[in-house]
């Protein structure tokens, strides 16, 4: 039953990581327009690091953005000036709370273009 409902790909990446494009590019290929991303801030971190990959954010914060090892309020700044409030920015965000020690939900979409 299992066969039925369940197709497991196996893609190359570097170490124990998946290359990115690699993957969402599988999944459009097999017609995928959509999909979850539900995972900590590496894998948060390697999404919002690719341009026009991430068309909308829903995030819970317990208590920060993404946490220390990916797009935290840590997040180190980039070359091209990428820091986390940059990248978030890409998003639209104008205004967002955090209150420590309880999670809030923060959705952003894409930024008018």
């Amino acid at each position: 039953m299992g066969r039925d409902l369940l197709e497991v790909l196996t893609l190359r990446g570097r170490g124990s990581r998946v290359s990115v494009a690699a993957l969402l590019q599988t999944l459009r290929d097999l017609g995928m327009k959509s999909l979850m991303v539900e995972g900590g801030a590496g894998i948060i971190g390697s999404l919002l690091a690719k341009r026009d990959v991430v068309d909308a954010l829903i995030i819970t914060i317990a208590p920060v953005l993404v946490g220390g090892a990916g797009v935290g309020y840590d997040y180190p700044t980039t070359a091209a000036g990428d820091g986390a409030l940059r990248v978030v920015q890409r998003f639209g965000a104008l205004h967002t709370e955090i209150v420590v020690l309880s999670d809030t939900v923060v959705v952003l979409p894409p930024a008018a273009t």
